[in-house]
This record gives C-alpha cells, structure tokens and sequence, in this order.
C-alpha cells in the first residue's frame, strides 16, 4: 500500500508559531493588559484566516488516519474539507490521494474529476490534479486514459492552462498523451524557451506550427540552434511576436543566414519583434530586418554597439514599410543613423531611442510626419501606442535629470506640434538673457493648447519660457517642476489656472522668502475652497527637498480636503509640530502616503494614519524617528489591513519587528 501525499509542512511550522502567540495571549489576559490581548488576538486572528488552519489541521488528521488503516475516519476529514474549501484542490487531492491508495482507482478518478470541475482552473494546483487524476487512470484495472475518452475540445481547455513543466510531464507519460498534447494548439500558442525547458526541443517541429507568441532566453547553443532553424525551414507558420533576448544572441555570427531567412519566412504573420544583441556586431542589421520583416509593425532593436555599424542599408527597405513603433537602444545614435530609416517608415507613430544625441531632431522634425509619442533618452517606460492614428505629435519625453537637452535643438519639433502635444516632459539647459530673447523671437506667441501633463525642469530662462505656454490653459491636469529657482512665479501661475489634480514640486534651488510662501499660502488656500464643491481638485501632491516649504505653507495644504495620495520628503524647514498638524487634519480620503528622509515624522503621525479608513499603502523611507510602536498604532486600530506597506532605512525598526509587521499587512516591502 502506497503512501498518500503528505501534508504541508508549512502548516506544521505554522502550528509551532500559533503555540507561541497563544501562550503571549494567556499571558496578556491574565496581566490584564487589554491593549495587548487585542494585538495578539488580532495577530491569531490574522495567522487563522491567511493559513486556512482548519484546512491544514484536517488534511494532517486525514493522513493519520490513512497511517494507521482508518480510510473511513480519513475519507471524512477529507470530505469535510472539501465542504469547508470547495474550490480549493486540497480536499480532491487528499480524497482522491487516500481512494488510490487503497487501490480504489476508480473512485479516485471520480474525486480528481469533480476538483478539475470545481477549481478554479488559475490555481497552480489544477496541474498537480490532472497528473494525479492520469496516475489513477493508469494504475486501475480498465487502463482507462482520459486523453483518450474525452473529446479532444475538452482536452484542449484542460491543457492549455497547464504550465510549461506540465506539458512536458504530459508529453512523456504515453504515447496517445504525447500525440494528444502535440496537436492542442491552445496548449501551445505562447512558448518560453530557456534551459529549463530543453526537453521540448525534440518535439519543435510539432509545436511549432501552433506557437503565435515565442520567447527564445536560453544560453545553451544546442537549443537555440534547433529554434533557428525550424524558423528558417518556415515551421513557424503563425508566429506573431518574436522575442530573443541578449542571452540567447551571444556568439550569433554563425547564425547570422539562418535568422535573417527566418524573418523571411515569417514575414507574413509577425507583427512584433524585440531582438536584444548585446555586444554582438556582426549580426542582423535593422534594414536587413525590415526588409525581411515586409509586415511588421512593432521593434524593439537592443545593441551595446553603435546604430552606424547595425543601421544597414536603408535603401533596399520598402518605400512604405508599414512600421508604427521602434525602440532602439545601442551606445550612440546620430542623425545620420536615422534620416534615411525615417524616410522610409512613413507609417511610424511611436519613436523611441536610447543612447542617440541631439542630432537626431533634425530628421525627426523633418520626415516623422506622422510621430504621435517619442521618447529621447529615457530611464522609465514610454506609453505603447493605443487607438487608431491621430494626427500630430501627443507625447514627448526627454531623459529624466543627466545631460540637459538644448532648448534650441527641440523646440522646432515642439513649435510643429505645439497644438496637440498632450504630455511635454523635458529637461533642458538654462537659458541666458540672450539667447531666452532670441526664443521669443523665433517662437512669438508660443502656446501649448492641449497640454495635460507638463514635467520641466525650471532652470533659469526655462521657467520664464514655459510658463507664459500654459497661461489660460484649461488642459492642464499635471504639472510637475524640478529644480525651481523662483517659486512664487509657478504658485502665482497655477493661482490664475484652473485646479491641477497632481501637482509635483521638488529639489527647489532657493530659501524661502516672504513672497514663495505667501504665493503658495494663498495657492493652497484657493484649492482648499475650491476641494469643498470639486473633488478633482488636488488629488495629489508631491513635494521633496524643497526649502521654501514652510510651516505656514503645509498648514495651508492641510485644508485641501481632495487629497487622496501625499509624498513629502527631505522638508528641512518644517517642524514636527507642522508635519503631526498637517496629518491630523488631512482627512479620511487619504489612500496613500509616501515619506522619505523626514526626521520631523514621529510615532504620532502614523497613530494619526491609522484613523484614515480608506488609506491602502504606505512607504516609509529614512525615517529614523519613528518606532514599532508607531507602526502598532498605524495597523492595529484598522478596519482593514493595508495593501503594501514598504520600510527602508529606518533604524529603530529590527528584523523582529519586520516579521510582525509582514503578519499584519498584505505585501511588506524591504
């Protein structure tokens, strides 16, 4: 007789941990510190529901049972909790596991049977279900194989969910599986091929013809080679989206021929490329690409070598090449590298390059006729193309911080489309007096009609240019402003706009005057009756390493009754005493706050956050003075636990009390 599956382990540690919180409740009630009892109770309380003890505790008794021959006792714990948990594969697997055991196959089918029919088919336990459900069928008396007698649509929905690792249990279990498997498309419509998953490469050419989304990421050559090839034979007959990572293109040169007749092949269906070459020079070049490629529309082309020795030749490609969005990265791109590529790809809506210089906007503002989003330098994730064409330039995004971008080589691009930008985010070189003249004069009356989103660091020159673009402006929904050298001209811009809903202020290069605060004061007083009618008012507020942030200044803010997230950090003008007004008097819609390198935040400041019902996450970063005890008063007052709670760097907080804490919030970040 066969031993059934053993219970969790975890749920043995589990009890151990309980044991202890048991004994400090005892120990809490008997002292009679009240406070202390609804703490621990509550961690109980907590370690109960998240763990499903009583599921746990049935499924150790159930295999006790079985031990000791007591099916009867032990098919009754396993019934129960199939009743307690019924979408849950803990109870099928159990009955099921006791029934063969006993060598009850049939009957362990039927228990498998109604788990695959009752669990959800997202949970990971679906896959220990079905090989347990095949491993019955092959060991009762009648060899019955479901592969075999259910009708093959119903096969394909229970082997399409199933992981990679499982299909490949399935492939070598017999014969009639491993056919069964091979010809469920569903089961192979998206592929990942790394070195955990070598054993399908003998079976490539049966899959291949199915696979539309395929990921190569494997370092061994053995298997990249078959992939390669069966792509260059044209076994790929509905592949769609191609990715092959910097690990799967080392030493690529051999392969060059193959690869590029691949794309060849599949020139027809894929739509999606994202090739990363690493340091590899000689390989396939991006006109080499395109021209294969005669009908893909989305590629992302990674190189650690320069866009001069990969670009290609450009005149070969499609006149009309139906391409809409490219992301190169390579370690330098100039205009040259670009000009002849743009004049081919009249369709491109999406631009986006890493590692080019300013050079690039002069083809860009040339030929790019149709560019909706275009990104220069980024270090975040730029927005993927949605909806149909429209016309004109929507989005721009320059490098965040670093080598500031001159305001003359961008701003005729800007000037094209200053009508439908809707999100401008530059950093650029201050401006002289002199050559801040010659803007106005080259771009007189230089609005941004549309704008909703404006990121700009405000160097000297810049802030006097940009403002006068939203003046009037009742688009404006985001304004963002780095390195501001005069604040009181921003506060008394927004004073004449209507409302932002996110305003983000930070690294102010000045001290606070009469005049920053009084402009900001009487900002965030307009946006405080403004909030009592508008919800959308001011639904979010950054400010970080600003000086001219007063007492005074947050006091005000603390009025605006719309806020729903709030980031302060490195605000050395404020007081403790302003910072525990300013959240005691925030208000009940605060969802989420964010504080870094604030040593005026205390202990009654995260008491005063606990009494905000709606709040969900909280990040806490270099904040030295707050204790556990802080942190008790945040979480153990809730009606609810937060969703993520993140600490770092704050020193008064053990690995002691970070394991408590994880107990009580639903994602603890370190």
């Amino acid at each position: 007789m066969d031993t059934p599956i053993l219970p969790s382990v975890p749920y043995i540690s589990l009890l151990s941990a309980l044991s202890g919180l048991i004994q400090d409740l005892n120990t809490a009630i008997e002292g009679r510190d009240y406070r202390q009892t609804v703490r621990v109770a509550t961690d109980v309380i907590y370690q109960v529901r998240q763990s499903d003890l009583l599921l746990a505790l049935l499924d150790v008794r159930a295999h006790a049972h079985s031990m000791q021959g007591q099916l009867y006792l032990a098919i009754g714990d396993s019934e129960e909790m199939i009743r307690y948990a019924p979408d849950s594969a803990a109870g099928y697997l159990r009955k099921g596991g006791l029934l063969s055991m006993y060598g009850q196959q049939d009957q362990a089918i039927k228990s498998y049977g109604i788990g695959l029919d009752s669990v959800p088919r997202e949970t990971p336990d679906v896959d220990r279900l079905v090989i347990a459900m095949s491993t019955a069928m092959l060991l009762g008396e009648k060899k019955i194989d479901f592969i075999t007698a259910l009708p093959f649509e119903v096969i394909s929905e229970i082997l399409a969910p199933l992981s990679e690792s499982a299909k490949i249990e399935c492939l070598m279990v017999s014969k009639a599986w491993r056919e069964r498997t091979l010809d469920c498309a569903t089961a192979w419509n998206q592929l990942i091929v790394d070195e955990n998953h070598d054993q399908l490469t003998s079976f490539v050419t049966n899959i291949a013809p199915h696979v539309e989304f395929l990921t190569i990421n494997t370092y061994l050559e053995t298997t990249r080679s078959i992939y390669i090839k069966n792509l260059k034979e044209g076994q790929f007959k509905r592949l769609k989206s191609l990715t092959m990572t910097a690990m799967s293109t080392q030493n690529l040169l051999s392969y060059v021929g193959a690869l590029s007749i691949g794309f060849w092949q599949t020139r027809s269906t894929l739509q999606i490329l994202d090739l990363n070459l690493g340091a590899s020079e000689h390989t396939v070049s991006l006109a080499e690409i395109l021209l294969s490629c005669s009908n893909v529309t989305n590629v992302t082309y990674t190189t650690e070598a320069s866009m001069m020795a990969l670009c290609g030749d450009f005149s070969l490609v499609d006149n009309d090449h139906p391409l809409e969005s490219l992301h190169l990265s390579s370690s330098s791109t100039s205009a040259d590298d670009i000009d002849m590529m743009l004049q081919r790809c009249h369709h491109l809506r999406r631009l986006v390059m890493n590692g080019c210089d300013p050079s690039v906007f002069v083809p860009i503002t040339t030929h790019a006729a149709n560019l909706e989003i275009l990104g220069y330098n980024p270090s975040f994730n730029i927005p993927e193309l949605d909806g149909s064409p429209s016309p004109g330039l929507r989005m721009i995004y320059t490098n965040n911080g670093g080598a500031a971008l001159p305001a003359s080589v961008f701003m005729p691009l800007v000037y094209k489309h200053r009508k439908t930008l809707e999100t401008f985010y530059v950093s650029t070189a201050a401006l002289t007096d002199s050559q801040l003249r010659r803007m106005y004069t080259l771009y007189p009356d230089f609005r941004l009609e549309n704008v909703s989103r404006l990121t700009f660091w405000s160097h000297a020159g810049i802030q006097q240019f940009m403002l006068p673009s939203i003046r009037d402006s009742a688009t404006l929904q985001h304004l963002e402003a780095i390195c501001v050298h005069d604040l009181s001209t921003i506060a008394r811009a927004l004073t004449q706009l209507p409302p932002l809903a996110t305003f983000e202020l930070s690294h102010t290069s000045g001290v606070d005057t009469g005049s920053n605060s009084a402009g900001m004061i009487e900002l965030f007083e307009r946006y405080t009756r403004l909030s009592v009618s508008r919800p959308t008012v001011l639904n979010s507020i950054t400010l970080r390493y600003c000086n001219e942030i007063t007492d005074e200044v947050l006091i005000a803010l603390a009025g605006v009754r719309t806020m729903q997230e709030v980031t302060l950090g490195g605000l050395n003008q404020v007081s403790t005493d302003a910072v525990e007004t300013f959240f005691s008097r925030i208000g009940a819609q605060l969802k989420c706050v964010k504080l870094t390198d604030m040593t005026t935040v205390s202990d009654t400041v995260m008491y005063d956050l606990g009494d905000c019902n709606k709040l969900t996450t909280v990040y806490l970063n270099g904040i030295s003075n707050v204790t556990i005890d802080g942190l008790r008063g945040l979480l153990d007052t809730r009606s609810h636990r937060l969703d993520t709670l993140t600490i770092k760097r704050c020193v008064s907080i053990t690995e002691e009390h970070l394991r408590y804490l994880k107990r009580r919030v639903k994602t603890l970040e370190t």
